[in-house]
């Protein structure tokens, strides 16, 4: 993942020229579905540049998987279970996220929550400190879906078989907006949170 991550960063822009409200469910990608499950590719910023370069290698269920991002300034490591999320922040551990609702820093201390796991399309990510910033979820936006319920119009027997579809993508959207309240450490967590939102929600490996 190292070596691939960093092939990609040759083409990415100085994250100095960006903030967080640029980490978008824009993704300019390639996969590979096989016994693990591929994601490579660029978050691009709002003004089509790419900042983020990652990779998502999925094995099993969908909550199973690794993910590492990387900018100019920075790098995500995720490990990701059905229990948890653990990060790592420029090789160091940075913290976990249990049960996608609560937020624990390197030293095990709970500093926060999320609730993602709601009917709306956006969550609040509130921390300890009282500082919170809104989160906008993001959705499968691949243009082109298996549709395992195609049936052939062109046979003599009619059957059903599993076909590509090209589906209208829905427009990209910055996935939260900067709240200036934050300390630093709060930051790391808006972007490692705003990251994972795009890279893991983005794509759906199920209707690829």
């Amino acid at each position: 993942m190292e070596k691939k991550v960093n092939s990609l960063k040759t083409s990415i822009v100085d994250w100095n020229k960006y903030s967080i409200n640029d980490i978008t469910n824009d993704l300019e990608y390639s996969y590979k579905k096989w016994i693990t499950n591929k994601l490579t590719g660029h978050i691009l910023a709002q003004d089509g540049n790419r900042v983020i370069a990652f990779q998502r290698l999925q094995r099993g269920i969908r909550l199973n998987c690794r993910i590492l991002a990387s900018s100019t300034e920075f790098k995500y490591f995720y490990e990701i279970n059905p229990e948890e999320i653990i990060i790592e922040y420029n090789d160091q551990y940075f913290g976990k996220i249990m049960h996608l609702k609560d937020i624990f820093d390197s030293s095990n201390n709970k500093i926060g929550t999320l609730n993602r796991d709601n009917p709306n399309s956006k969550y609040v990510i509130a921390f300890d400190s009282e500082n919170s910033l809104e989160i906008n979820k993001s959705y499968d936006n691949n243009r082109y879906v298996r549709n395992v319920f195609y049936e052939s119009p062109h046979s003599t027997y009619r059957y059903k078989r599993s076909m590509m579809e090209y589906r209208e993508p829905y427009p990209e959207y910055s996935l939260m907006n900067n709240n200036e309240n934050l300390n630093a450490e709060e930051q790391k967590w808006a972007i490692a949170i705003g990251i994972y939102e795009s890279v893991f929600y983005s794509f759906d490996f199920t209707f690829a």
